[in-house]
């Protein structure tokens, strides 16, 4: 069961904060951000209103497919495998092809006004084939939305994300139990499965001081089949629907503290043959900062306690469970060509193969975008 729960935090396949999405799109994953060079082809005017367009290659060469997966010697004398499963043996390599496309359409200049400030729409697939696994082949369709607009004292910033995968519908067995449960969250990435995240923001101004109500989505639809098998990986479903509202005050005209909370609902799909699920209710006190202290800083952190309530069949000691919830980035300037940037979120999340849900813990850098082989981007 433990190993269960390492597997989503061990991988990035959690939740990811409002703003950029993150993605699985190759051998390892990828930052959606603005492209970090642009480039005019002398034959091709780019139109006002495509943002950015480029097609990128990759081939790179996977040593353990599967993660740490199972070793020979540990598969027991005999096991069944569902039919159309791939056996998640340890070790087993393979070349990986990826093409990614990308699109960028920058709306906002049709609309005209200033009202509307942003509205880009963006289109990026990953398509990938593994030469010598090829249960693992998968098209990734992600799109990507922005939209941001004020009107006097009015503010509003809307982003969203939608990713379909289209892969395996029959998820991959490891015979003999999970030596490390982490290996599965890869190959879970590239099965059949809808996924999305929103957020909106809207904003009143008054003086110094500000109001912010503000509402999230997350939301997970795994398609592969669902089977009583030991060894099989059962993906359910889950989502986290929220809301709430930041009080927030300018100590300086871009920095400013705020006091919020927010409430919501975490689903967990319980399984046709286990009758256990972590499904919740929560709420959150939140203290932050936002913007540039100085002008060679920028932070955005949320901070404070987190009260679940679960449900009587829920597989947990505590029923209302107290843990802390934390969100933040933070980017330095150096120089004008240099940058370094740190990310953290931490919060309680249900999982996707075990019972009992997790303390999701993730500390990093902000990553820099992939560079295409061809782009026309903005000038």
């Amino acid at each position: 069961m433990l190993d269960a729960i390492a597997a989503d935090s061990a991988y990035r396949t959690g939740p990811q904060p409002p703003g950029k999405l993150e993605v699985d799109a190759s051998c390892g994953p990828i930052q959606i951000e603005e492209p970090s060079r642009t480039a005019d082809l002398p034959f091709f005017k780019k139109p006002t209103w495509l943002s950015e367009l480029y097609l990128g290659a990759e081939e790179c060469y996977d040593t353990n497919v599967y993660l740490s997966g199972v070793d020979n010697k540990n598969l027991p004398p005999s096991f069944s495998v569902p039919p159309g499963s791939a056996v998640a043996r340890k070790n087993l390599s393979s070349f990986v092809t990826t093409l990614s496309p990308r699109i960028g359409l920058d709306l906002a200049a049709l609309f005209g006004g200033e009202t509307l400030q942003a509205f880009s729409l963006v289109y990026a697939p990953a398509f990938q084939i593994y030469q010598d696994a090829s249960d693992e082949d998968n098209n990734a369709h992600r799109f990507l939305t922005e939209l941001k607009g004020s009107r006097g004292p009015f503010s509003f910033d809307v982003d969203g994300a939608v990713s379909f995968v289209d892969g395996d519908r029959v998820a991959p067995t490891y015979p003999g139990g999970l030596e490390n449960a982490a290996a599965t969250t890869a190959p879970r990435e590239r099965r059949r499965q809808l996924n999305s995240q929103a957020t909106i923001n809207l904003q009143y101004d008054a003086g110094a001081w500000f109001v912010r109500p503000t509402g999230s989505l997350l939301f997970w639809d795994m398609q592969t089949k669902l089977l009583d098998v030991e060894g099989y990986q059962n993906y359910v479903d889950r989502y986290e629907v929220g809301g709430g509202a930041d009080i927030g005050r300018r100590v300086s005209p871009e920095f400013a503290v705020t006091l919020g909370s927010r409430y919501g609902h975490q689903y967990q799909q319980k399984l046709p043959f286990e009758p256990l699920e972590s499904s919740n209710n929560f709420q959150r006190v939140l203290v932050g900062v936002e913007g540039k202290p100085w002008k060679w800083l920028e932070v955005n952190l949320r901070l404070g306690p987190d009260f679940r309530d679960y449900g009587s069949d829920a597989p947990v000691r505590d029923k209302n469970r107290v843990t802390y919830y934390g969100h933040g980035s933070a980017s330095a300037t150096l120089t004008e060509r240099d940058r370094v940037g740190f990310t953290f979120n931490q919060w309680l999340w249900t999982s996707q193969l075990g019972k009992i849900p997790y303390f999701d813990s993730r500390y990093g850098p902000r990553q820099c975008a992939e560079k295409p082989l061809v782009l026309l981007a903005k000038t």
